[in-house]
């Protein structure tokens, strides 16, 4: 078992050890103290043993054993990428910013760490910086791995979004939907509000639909359909989403009260 373990984990990414379960990432822990008892600086389990923490969401202990490895090569993309990802879980956004900032010296056509740093940018409201960064990853990305590349136009068209870019963040969310796999209400429900606050409610009801169609649960679409409906005048509608949106605790902030039975 220890063998089977070490022969894996030489080249684990964050991505490999998500698909463990929590025990088998416990078990990487032990095995790994084991092996660091006596090879305090054995780059295999420190990133294997780091990334589980990363999973276990033990962040401090994860952002130890990523510090460990820098001391053993500075100029590793891949171990730079690993610490921006931990100060991101710890909401420590301009610090993952400068930690990407360096990888990318490294590693110029990384198209992980370009998304990344874009999302890091997004969340302090750097939208337009964001925008650059997402449309870099789409760059270096190709169609290799279709699940970043979703991602990537996904986010920018957040971002577009939020600058009040809405033809051009259809644009993105279009894209995204032709990629994945299997339909994702999120993104429709992205498309849908841009649609939206372009006034083409025809079109922003079908994607309103599609995502609570396939996410019931989705209260955004509630909301938004609620609102639609209410916006071209259709109270009984409205009313009909309205009511399901307050059964899961979605506020809405339109006139309805007295007006749906």
């Amino acid at each position: 078992m220890k063998i089977f373990y070490i022969i894996l984990l030489v080249n684990f990414n964050l991505q490999r050890i998500q698909a463990q379960s929590d025990t088998e990432l416990e078990d990487v822990i032990l095995f790994c103290n084991e092996v660091l008892e006596t090879d305090s600086m054995n780059r295999a389990c420190l990133e294997a043993r780091g990334e589980a923490f990363f999973k276990l969401n033990k962040q401090d202990k994860a952002l130890n054993d990523f510090m460990l490895l820098i001391q053993c090569d500075s100029l590793n993309s891949g171990y730079l990428y690993n610490i921006g990802l931990v100060q991101i879980e710890l909401s420590a956004f301009a610090s993952a910013i400068e930690v990407f900032n360096n990888a990318l010296i490294v590693d110029t056509k990384d198209s992980r760490l370009y998304f990344a740093r874009g999302y890091s940018k997004y969340k302090i409201n750097y939208f337009k910086e964001a925008i650059q960064d997402y449309s870099l990853c789409i760059q270096y990305c190709g169609y290799d791995d279709k699940q970043l590349l979703v991602k990537c136009y996904n986010n920018r068209g957040l971002a577009y979004t939020n600058v009040d870019l809405y033809e051009e963040a259809i644009g993105d969310f279009s894209k995204a939907l032709i990629l994945i796999k299997e339909p994702y209400s999120n993104i429709y429900f992205n498309r849908g509000y841009a649609f939206y606050k372009l006034n083409k409610i025809h079109e922003a009801l079908i994607d309103l639909k599609k995502a609570h169609d396939i996410d019931p649960n989705n209260k955004f679409a509630l909301k938004y359909l609620s609102i639609v409906y209410y916006d071209i005048g259709e109270i009984e509608l409205a009313c009909q989403y309205f009511k399901i949106a307050q059964e899961k605790g979605v506020k809405i902030d339109i006139q309805l009260n007295g007006k749906c039975q």
